[in-house]
C-alpha cells in the first residue's frame, strides 16, 4: 500500500520506496503540488538514485527555505487534510536516523524530520518542538570531507536554534 511505501521513504529513507511512489503519482503531479504550496526552488526532476547524477541526468534541487515552508505547511495542516498532515508528522517523528538535527536534543524535545545524503552532501530538516513552541529548521551542507563532521555541525546548529526557541 501507498502508506507503507511512504513510511519507508520517510522513516528509513528508502529510495526504492520513494521511486515507486514517484512512478505511481508522477513527477509532474508531485512538482505541481510542490509549486502549489509556494515552494519555488524545490524541484523533483528525477528519481532517487543514491548517487550524484550523471552528466546527462537532471538533478533534484532543494533550499532550506522551501523545506521549512513544507514542514510548516504540514505542521499547520495546509499541506493536505488534517488527518494526512497528522499522519505525516507521526511518520516524520519515527525517522530512524537521528544523528544530525536530533543528535544533541534533550529528551523533553520532540523532533520530526527527514534527512538526505549524497557523496559530499549531508542534509537534515525537521520540526523541533519544546513545550508550546515549534521551530521548522533545515540545514543543507556540502564540502565536508568527513560526513560525520557534518552530522556534528548540523546537531550543533539544532541545539543553538533550540536555545533561541526556549
Amino acid at each position: 500500500p501507498i502508506a507503507d511505501l511512504a513510511y519507508l521513504m520517510i522513516a528509513v529513507s528508502d529510495n526504492t520506496a520513494a521511486n515507486v511512489l514517484i512512478e505511481e503519482i508522477g513527477l509532474a503531479e508531485i512538482q505541481e503540488t510542490i509549486t502549489g504550496l509556494g515552494m519555488s526552488d524545490l524541484q523533483l526532476n528525477r528519481r532517487f538514485l543514491g548517487r550524484l547524477p550523471g552528466p546527462d541526468e537532471p538533478e533534484n534541487y532543494a533550499t532550506a527555505r522551501d523545506l521549512t515552508m513544507l514542514l510548516t505547511a504540514i505542521a499547520e495542516e495546509r499541506a493536505a487534510s488534517p488527518a494526512q498532515c497528522a499522519w505525516m508528522l507521526e511518520v516524520l517523528g519515527k525517522q530512524q536516523k537521528r544523528d544530525r538535527l536530533a543528535r544533541f536534543l534533550p529528551d523533553d524535545v520532540t523532533f520530526a524530520g527527514k534527512y538526505g545524503s549524497l557523496p559530499g552532501y549531508a542534509h537534515d530538516s525537521g520540526l523541533i518542538s519544546h513545550r508550546d513552541e515549534t521551530l521548522a529548521i533545515a540545514v543543507l551542507t556540502s564540502g565536508f570531507s568527513d560526513p560525520y563532521a557534518a552530522d556534528i555541525v548540523i546537531g550543533d546548529i539544532a541545539l543553538a536554534m533550540l536555545d533561541e526557541l526556549t
